[in-house]
């Protein structure tokens, strides 16, 4: 796979992510999905990261 389409998968996978969070929190009036969205975006993004030493381990709640 090119950079280019690893890119925009990433792109496509945090967008989904956060859009089914957003969804459940609407429709359900249930938050936890919003942690589990963090948390499954932080591991993406560590798996992107040219550094993963950048970001933060885990997500600190509230």
């Amino acid at each position: 796979m090119t950079g280019r389409r690893r890119r925009a998968r990433l792109a496509f996978e945090l967008a989904a992510l956060l859009e089914t969070a957003n969804a459940e929190s609407v429709l359900h009036d249930e938050f936890t999905n919003c942690d589990k969205a963090a948390t499954a975006i932080l591991s993406r993004l560590r798996g992107a990261a040219t550094d993963p030493s950048l970001l933060p381990v885990t997500i600190d709640g509230p």
